[in-house]
């Protein structure tokens, strides 16, 4: 029996990263509505026909890696176990799962050098994390499967980070990034 529309949805980010809302409401006095709501939704479900056996998607992880061209922080390894949540038994992903677990892995490791960076006061460090991190929606994942009009994640995590206030993406990492800290453990 496979996922739900949004279980799917949640197995492509597999904790990695949570939807962020940025809500409002719109003013009786006329003024300017925020940007939309929405932030890093799945922009489209495309169910496989018949359940991932664990070989073939171990295989559709290992191409995504190997695939993947932004290098991930110094003394970061790509995990070499496919994660749990992508060998669930009669289970049917949505299209891009194993490249999603790919970008989201690189994004909180960049997230990890940049928060490690700061803790440290290695401001060198940090900014070219930053300069990293600001590339997330242009990777190729980000630009196929992911919707975010409003900018709202670099409103919300990114712009914060940059003007020095790293308390939302340290916020994002330890409740997003739960995959990438069971592998990568402090």
């Amino acid at each position: 029996m496979g996922f739900s529309k949004k279980r799917n949805a949640i197995a492509v980010a597999l904790s990695l990263v949570s939807v962020l809302a940025v809500t409002g409401c719109e003013s009786s006095s006329g003024a300017i509505p925020p940007d939309p709501p929405v932030v890093a939704t799945p922009a489209k479900y495309v169910p496989h026909v018949d359940a991932q056996s664990a070989a073939a998607m171990s295989a559709r992880v290992k191409t995504a890696i190997q695939d993947f061209k932004a290098p991930l922080p110094s003394g970061v390894h790509w995990f070499t176990k496919t994660p749990d949540q992508l060998l669930q038994p009669n289970t049917t992903y949505a299209d891009g799962a194993a490249e999603g677990v790919v970008a989201f892995y690189w994004l909180c490791s960049w997230e990890n050098s940049y928060l490690n960076a700061v803790d440290k006061s290695d401001t060198n460090t940090a900014a070219s994390s930053l300069a990293q991190i600001g590339k997330w929606e242009s990777l190729p994942f980000a630009v196929s499967h992911l919707s975010d009009p409003g900018h709202g994640w670099e409103k919300a995590i990114l712009t914060p980070a940059k003007q020095g206030d790293p308390s939302a993406m340290r916020a994002s990492f330890d409740s997003d990034c739960l995959e990438y800290k069971s592998i990568n453990p402090s």
